[in-house]
């Protein structure tokens, strides 16, 4: 049996062979990024690009997939590289030891997604991202804040002219309408953000999670509806 017999047998045959040949890139697998990348993983995508240039820290613990104490000091893509490869022996995996940024975008040109996870928390690189894979018309989902944040039921797929109360979406919205960026489709939580004392800002284990987990089902659900059977559910954002 394989280890994708529950996979196939949920979404079909067709769409299997769509999710399996499909190339994903999720940028940044911190506290959303490394949960995002695992379901991508476990769904049977074969080709999967992940990018991060930091180290696991103690403060990671508390949300991150890749934290662990034994992992401390380590490298996140390393580790993932590792975990995925124990999960997936097969699978085409480009780790990339580097934050996204202009000056290392061609990495994700020369790989060629068929989507983008955006899971960046600099507001300037999210925004070179975007713009990226809007001149190039590659697929895109765009996380906004998760930090903060207490009730993970507030997070929705919207388009980013519909988003409100998220601060970074604010940001991002008025990038968009300059830039004239048309439908982009993010997720974006509608609850009021808890007062913090500075940074960092407050996080807890049950947030980040849920919008990772909702960015991988947002993009293997429109592999399923663009490539394979009718299976997928449609979470355009309009």
């Amino acid at each position: 049996m394989s280890q994708f017999n529950r996979t196939e047998k949920l979404v079909g045959s067709s769409s299997f062979k769509a999710i399996q040949s499909s190339k994903v890139s999720i940028v940044g697998v911190g506290g959303v990024g490394s949960y995002a990348a695992e379901a991508i993983v476990r769904a049977g995508i074969s080709n999967v690009q992940i990018w991060d240039g930091d180290v696991v820290d103690i403060s990671n613990i508390n949300r991150q997939l890749v934290a662990l104490h034994s992992t401390i000091g380590e490298k996140k893509v390393k580790v993932l590289t590792n975990r995925y490869l124990d999960i997936n022996p097969s699978i085409n995996l480009e780790s990339l030891d580097i934050n996204f940024g202009a000056t290392s975008k061609q990495n994700l040109v020369d790989f060629n997604p068929d989507f983008v996870i955006d899971c960046i928390d600099s507001i300037k690189d999210k925004i070179e991202l975007i713009d990226l894979c809007t001149v190039l018309n590659i697929p895109i989902i765009s996380v906004m804040g998760a930090g903060n944040k207490f009730d993970p039921g507030r997070f929705k797929v919207v388009d980013i002219k519909k988003t409100h109360t998220d601060p970074l979406a604010r940001i991002i919205r008025r990038e968009a309408s300059a830039r004239k960026w048309g439908k982009l489709p993010v997720i974006s939580s509608d609850e009021i953000p808890v007062k913090g004392t500075g940074e960092p800002v407050g996080s807890i284990s049950f947030v980040p999670s849920v919008a990772g987990l909702m960015a991988a089902g947002y993009v293997i659900n429109n592999i399923i509806t663009r490539k394979g059977d009718s299976h997928g559910t449609d979470w355009s954002g309009n």
